[in-house]
């Protein structure tokens, strides 16, 4: 994988370090520094509100035994991101600033993980315009807040980075190990959210289409044995092995047929489908130059979340990383002026979304 390194050279770095930079500043005055609903200027637990309140949780006091209540738990939440999250409290660092660390790092190799994968394939004014929109349009207030969407990005970031260099040098030995590492990669992937699992499918698709049949137990063993795993230890804990999909029965969820009935019941709802259209619009012919397992990422993303729970779309149409680079592919045929002004466009959205989380606790 000596590729990344040739990408992700200064220039590249300056790159991700300039957005990453940016997109921190603008997601601190919003969530931080603005006033919430009760007049308050700085709000202290800003990078740390909403899913971050349920990750101190697990920090703090583990997964819960006994049944699966019906009310909201932290059982929905995969193992990384506090885990992780809860080494460098064992050190002495507290929760709040750990959970904010280990957050904006791993959003910084997510970033750096976009670069390199459309920088390979796409060149390198499509990689600068990619991660300045992933930094900057409205879902990526996950990679601000105290989440786990880092983690998530950057698996399935340098999952596809993987297996563009594999494809580019194909191996003429029987069994080719380097699937492992694309194994690996994608394991990240699925210990941090439920539907992670989802990046090393597209890998293992991927490996078919290549007619690498033997490394599909290479790109499936990690995150197949973290899950059977994390299903015996969910067993043991709470009587159900599938407590993390279970549990999502008490979370408030909007689903398709009910924004179609009522679309303005939740003022919410209709932003995120703002947004997932506004990608899509934008990307539009450029997908038809992306890889079919690209696409199938993207499709496996956004398409559950429609029909299930409406209020992710922003985030999930981020989690797309291939609908982030079609996004670049098309904008960087207009010229300086409108790509800077669609910048500025989505980074004040995802103000406008941070704000409105503080206020009035807007599902980000």
């Amino acid at each position: 994988m000596s590729k990344a390194s040739s990408v992700l050279g200064v220039n590249g770095l300056r790159n991700v370090a300039a957005a990453w930079g940016i997109s921190r500043l603008l997601g601190f005055c919003a969530l931080v520094v603005t006033p919430t609903q009760d007049g308050r200027w700085f709000n202290t637990f800003g990078l740390t509100t909403m899913d971050g309140g349920w990750y101190r949780m697990i920090i703090d006091s583990g997964y819960p035994g006994g049944p699966v209540p019906s009310h909201g738990t932290v059982w929905p939440f995969f193992p990384l991101y506090p885990g992780i999250t809860g080494l460098l409290v064992d050190l002495g660092v507290r929760v709040g600033p750990a959970l904010i660390a280990v957050s904006w790092i791993s959003a910084f190799a997510a970033l750096a993980g976009i670069m390199a994968l459309a920088h390979r394939r796409f060149g390198e004014p499509t990689a600068v315009m990619a991660v300045w929109l992933a930094a900057l349009v409205p879902g990526s207030l996950g990679l601000v807040l105290s989440y786990s969407d880092g983690f998530f990005v950057a698996g399935a970031a340098w999952t596809l980075f993987a297996i563009d260099v594999i494809l580019e040098q194909p191996s003429e030995k029987r069994l080719d190990l380097r699937w492992a590492v694309v194994g690996t990669l994608a394991l990240m992937a699925t210990s941090s959210r439920p539907n992670g699992v989802v990046v090393a499918v597209v890998a293992v698709v991927a490996a078919c289409r290549a007619k690498r049949f033997l490394e599909t137990s290479l790109v499936l063993a990690p995150s197949l044995v973290f899950l059977g795993v994390w299903m015996m230890f969910s067993e043991s804990r709470s009587g159900d092995p599938l407590a993390f999909v279970t549990a999502k029965s008490g979370w408030t969820e909007i689903q398709i047929w009910e924004f179609i009935a009522h679309p303005t019941q939740r003022i919410t709802v209709v932003f995120h489908v703002l947004v997932m259209l506004g990608s899509l619009l934008i990307a539009g012919r450029a997908l038809r130059r992306l890889p079919i397992h690209w696409l199938m990422l993207a499709f496996l993303l956004l398409a559950p979340s429609m029909v299930l729970g409406m209020e992710g779309l922003a985030r999930y149409s981020m989690f797309a990383v291939p609908l982030t680079i079609a996004m670049a592919i098309r904008l960087i045929e207009h010229d300086r002026s409108v790509r800077i002004s669609v910048l500025m466009f989505a980074g004040f959205w995802m103000m406008f979304l941070g704000v409105n989380v503080v206020r009035y606790s807007w599902v980000p």
